[in-house]
């Protein structure tokens, strides 16, 4: 991994390959396993909050400008939670998806 100062090289490079693996395994394993990817977006929360002051500060406003100016890319205009992408993985568990394999589920409301 090539590091960065934000260390975004190899996070980039790890999202297609996931996918990748994702897709492989229900190809390779059909009929045997269902195989698929959650890519999750920014999720409201510490972690979050966190890297989102160290960028407020920086640009020398409020954390909440920093929010607000980040969350009008997002059709619904707030972030997911944690609680909201772990939703998106219980189903994907479930007998309920039966029918998806080898698809990635980008949880992000809309922002991508």
């Amino acid at each position: 991994c090539v590091r960065t100062a934000d260390r975004r090289v190899g996070y980039g490079a790890s999202k297609p390959a996931v996918v990748g693996l994702s897709q492989a395994i229900a190809q390779e394993e059909e009929g045997v396993v269902r195989a698929n990817a959650v890519a999750p977006g920014p999720m409201w929360g510490e972690n979050v909050r966190r890297v989102f002051q160290e960028h407020a500060s920086k640009a020398g406003i409020t954390i909440d400008e920093y929010v607000a100016s980040r969350a009008v890319r997002i059709p619904g205009r707030r972030f997911v939670t944690v609680e909201e992408c772990a939703q998106v993985c219980v189903f994907l568990a479930s007998p309920d998806s039966s029918g998806i394999n080898g698809q990635c589920i980008v949880v992000d409301g809309g922002e991508s």
